[in-house]
């Protein structure tokens, strides 16, 4: 196709059609790293929202569209795209266009300088938060506080014995001294970005309040395109964040949202490691575990360090 043909089609529709080009969904992430594909629904809808920007850029300056994408394009969208938005949202439209061009683009450097404003969520605005919602909503707001969940992985949760052993995410390696002082808490799951399952721990207290709201049987539900198999009668995921953030902005006159109880979580679980003996390092390798990230750095920005 010549550079200058221009397809009829809306941004947003080519930035669909290629992303499907490369869906590979239902296998595990970890399996198929490097493949050049996408496998998750999440990734895929930011992925299409990234291509959708950079058609744009290219219907804007008469070079055509989607499919006459160039890596040399691409190189020029991004060094224009760095002096608008965080080295986040720039590495997410790399990757996305390299996964429609199938060549590998260097790094650029965003010019926008992101700062680290603690998220957490303090106990005082978390009890004024969840005194303005549903007696449902606030309880699994304490839950993402107490055991550091995302909003989605609420619809997911599964008592440990539960969950067969083949879907729990056994291909990484867990060192259980980070439930060091929570022996007696009881053993839950959870399924979280790319697939991966991991154990988590609630207070008997909490796991007695969480088992009262079982299902006979499980709830199909649907949230951001993705189906669950809910078994508790607890709200999750966008309708959950969404109640969050209205909450907050009554409760405070700003918005916060849930993942600020993550950070809380983060914080506590790693003051905890400290206080029971842990060097510096295991503490920030144990909460990291814990996030379901395996990545330190990733923590250390959670804990404002």
């Amino acid at each position: 196709m010549a550079k200058n043909s221009r397809s009829f089609r809306k941004p947003e529709a080519q930035a669909r059609h290629a992303v499907r080009q490369h869906i590979s969904l239902g296998s595990p992430r970890h399996e198929n790293r490097g493949d050049g594909k996408i496998h998750s629904v999440g990734t895929a809808r930011n992925y299409t929202g990234a291509l959708a920007g950079f058609t744009r850029w290219i219907q804007k300056h008469n070079l055509g569209d989607l499919r006459a994408a160039t890596k040399e394009m691409a190189t020029k969208y991004l060094a224009e795209r760095s002096s608008q938005v965080g080295q986040s949202q720039l590495d997410q439209d790399r990757k996305a266009i390299q996964t429609h061009i199938q060549e590998k683009i260097m790094t650029v450097k965003s010019e926008i300088q992101t700062t680290r404003d603690d998220r957490a969520v303090t106990p005082d605005q978390h009890r004024e938060i969840t005194s303005r919602m549903s007696e449902k909503e606030a309880f699994a707001a304490d839950i993402c506080r107490e055991a550091g969940l995302r909003a989605h992985e609420i619809h997911s949760i599964r008592k440990y014995d539960e969950r067969p052993a083949d879907q729990r995410s056994g291909h990484r390696s867990w060192n259980d001294e980070r439930w060091k002082g929570k022996e007696g808490w009881e053993r839950y799951t959870a399924a979280g970005k790319g697939g991966l399952c991991r154990e988590f721990r609630l207070s008997p207290e909490t796991a007695a309040r969480l088992e009262e709201r079982r299902l006979l049987d499980p709830q199909r539900v649907t949230d951001r395109g993705v189906n669950y198999d809910r078994a508790y009668d607890l709200p999750g995921g966008n309708a959950l964040s969404a109640a969050f953030t209205r909450a907050s902005t009554d409760a405070l006159g700003e918005s916060r949202g849930l993942h600020g109880e993550r950070h809380a979580f983060a914080r506590a679980e790693f003051e905890r490691h400290q206080r029971n003996g842990a060097t510096w390092e295991d503490a920030l390798r144990w909460t990291s575990q814990e996030l379901g990230h395996f990545r330190p750095d990733i923590t250390r920005r959670y804990l404002n360090l």
